[in-house]
């Protein structure tokens, strides 16, 4: 198939992977989940994969057009998605000296300002709904690569890393979007790691992760249900382990100061319940 069949099927794909406009819980929806999200990420993803190598920038138009003409949650949610099943093509494009991976360039540098313009309005693009957000951590994470690139400059895409963390940590008191945010801290705290280290940067980023991951709300009905924090704390381990000793020392004492807190009230509370009760408990 040409270009011209390719942005043709991108099209009629795309609105055949977006949500119901209806579409409130799954537990309310006509599909099922399972088979939506199996049709989506094997079927449509594996598409798209391909039409991306295909129509290289004309992708981009086409999903560029799609989500500023978004006239609901929905169609936005499904334009984010895909965008990120595009991330393996373009990582690989950006590789290349082509006109192709300049148009990339761009076009992410002007994405992730959006998103990050996004992070406190409710009603922006990428914000308008908790299953927005979720798939926009979700992009977020599958373009980490590019934020951490080696041949950035620290000075190019530090301010643009803090910004898309403020994001990602803004989505965590969202139930629907929590795993994704984690996931999503994860792995920019990872690729990102030089770009978060100096100590000035990594304290405002801990200071600012604590009190939103505070806000979070474990479920712990499911026993198979992973606890999300864990990935937030290994993305900031991740952050420490490109540190220099001293300041990493220091770092990892800031880090589980409030565990060793927690133990140490916890240990308090033991010990004033199990304490004998008065001169009748000692004669006992």
């Amino acid at each position: 198939m040409g270009a011209p069949m390719y942005a043709r099927l991108l099209e009629v794909m795309l609105k055949q992977s977006t949500l119901p406009d209806d579409f409130t819980t799954w537990d309310d929806a006509e599909e099922d989940a399972d088979t939506f999200d199996r049709f989506r990420e094997f079927v449509v993803a594996d598409l798209f994969d391909n039409a991306y190598c295909v129509l290289r920038g004309q992708y981009l138009s086409i999903i560029a057009s799609a989500l500023s003409s978004a006239k609901n949650w929905q169609a936005a949610e499904s334009g984010t998605f895909a965008l990120r099943v595009a991330a393996e093509p373009i990582s690989e494009e950006l590789e290349e000296s082509t006109s192709a991976a300049n148009e990339a360039e761009t076009f992410l540098a002007q994405m992730f300002s959006t998103i990050i313009e996004h992070t406190a309005d409710n009603a922006g693009l990428f914000s308008c709904h908790a299953l927005v957000r979720a798939e926009t951590c979700e992009m977020i994470a599958a373009y980490s690569f590019w934020l951490g690139r080696k041949t950035a400059t620290l000075e190019e895409h530090a301010a643009l890393t803090r910004g898309i963390l403020m994001y990602v940590t803004a989505a965590f008191p969202y139930e629907l979007a929590w795993r994704q945010a984690a996931n999503a801290f994860k792995n920019i705290c990872a690729r990102c790691a030089r770009q978060l280290k100096d100590p000035s940067t990594f304290t405002a980023l801990l200071e600012h992760t604590e009190r939103c991951i505070a806000s979070v709300r474990p479920n712990f009905d499911n026993p198979d249900e992973r606890d999300e924090r864990t990935s937030v704390m290994e993305g900031l381990a991740r952050v420490i382990a490109r540190m220099p000793i001293a300041q990493a020392s220091q770092a990892s004492a800031r880090i589980i100061a409030p565990v060793i807190t927690k133990c140490k009230l916890f240990a308090a509370e033991v010990a004033s319940t199990s304490a004998p009760a008065g001169p009748e408990a000692s004669r006992a």
